[in-house]
C-alpha cells in the first residue's frame, strides 16, 4: 500500500507498507547541520571584520582613511546587532551568537539544542522575504549591486582618483621634459657664446 504524507509545502514523504500494518514516521531536525551552517556564517563574518581591521590603526593598509572601510563596518554592525521584536528569539543571541568589544562573533552551538525549531525558522525567515536572512540579503545587495552598490560606487570613485593622478603625473612629466629641453637649449647657447668669446680673444686688435 503506497501513501504520501505532506510534511511541509516543499517536502512530501512517499512510503509503502503492507495493508493493515501500522507505520511509524519520526521526523527530527539535524542540529549538527544547523550548527555547521551557523558556525560557517560566524567565521565568514569574523573574516570580513579582520579584513577591515587591517586597514585601521597605525599599521593600516592601503585603504586607510577611505570611507568605504567605515561604511562596510557600519553595515556589518547592523547585521551583528539585528533584532526582531516580533520573533521569539529577538536577536542572534537566541542562536548562540554573541559579539565581543572588537566586533568579533562567537558561537555556542549548545544554545541551538535548547531552542525551538519553529522559533529559529521564524527568526531566520528567508533571503527573499523577512527575518534575519531577508535583512542580511538586503544589506549585501546594497553593498554589492552592480550599479548602485556602496562597494561598486567606491571602486568607481577610486578608479576616477587613479585616472586623475595619472593625468597629473603625465602633465608633470611633460613639464619636466619641456624644462629639460629649455635648459639644454640654454646650455647650448651659453656654450656657443663662450666659444665665440674665446675665439675673439685670440684675434689681433686693429688700431685706428
Amino acid at each position: 500500500h503506497a501513501f504520501a504524507v505532506v510534511l511541509h509545502r516543499k517536502l512530501t514523504l512517499h512510503a509503502e507498507s503492507e495493508p493493515g500494518q501500522a507505520v511509524s514516521i519520526t521526523v527530527a531536525r539535524d542540529s549538527e547541520k544547523l550548527a555547521e551552517s551557523v558556525n560557517a556564517f560566524v567565521q565568514a563574518y569574523n573574516d570580513v571584520v579582520a579584513a577591515l581591521d587591517a586597514h585601521r590603526g597605525p599599521d593600516a593598509g592601503v585603504l586607510a582613511g577611505q570611507s568605504i572601510v567605515y561604511t562596510i563596518g557600519q553595515y556589518l554592525r547592523g547585521i551583528g546587532n539585528y533584532t526582531d521584536g516580533d520573533s521569539q528569539l529577538a536577536s542572534l543571541k537566541g542562536l548562540g551568537i554573541t559579539l565581543d568589544q572588537f566586533g568579533q562573533m562567537s558561537f555556542d552551538s549548545s544554545k541551538l539544542e535548547d531552542t525551538d525549531l519553529a522559533a529559529i525558522q521564524a527568526f531566520l525567515g528567508a533571503e527573499e522575504g523577512s527575518g534575519f536572512l531577508g535583512y542580511a540579503a538586503e544589506v549585501l545587495d546594497s553593498l554589492e549591486d552592480s550599479e548602485t552598490g556602496t562597494v561598486t560606487l567606491a571602486i568607481e570613485g577610486l578608479k576616477k582618483q587613479i585616472g586623475t593622478q595619472e593625468t597629473l603625473i603625465e602633465a608633470n612629466e611633460q613639464r619636466i621634459s619641456d624644462l629639460k629641453d629649455r635648459l639644454a637649449a640654454q646650455m647650448a647657447a651659453a656654450d656657443a657664446l663662450i666659444a665665440s668669446l674665446e675665439g675673439r680673444r685670440g684675434m689681433p686688435r686693429v688700431r685706428p
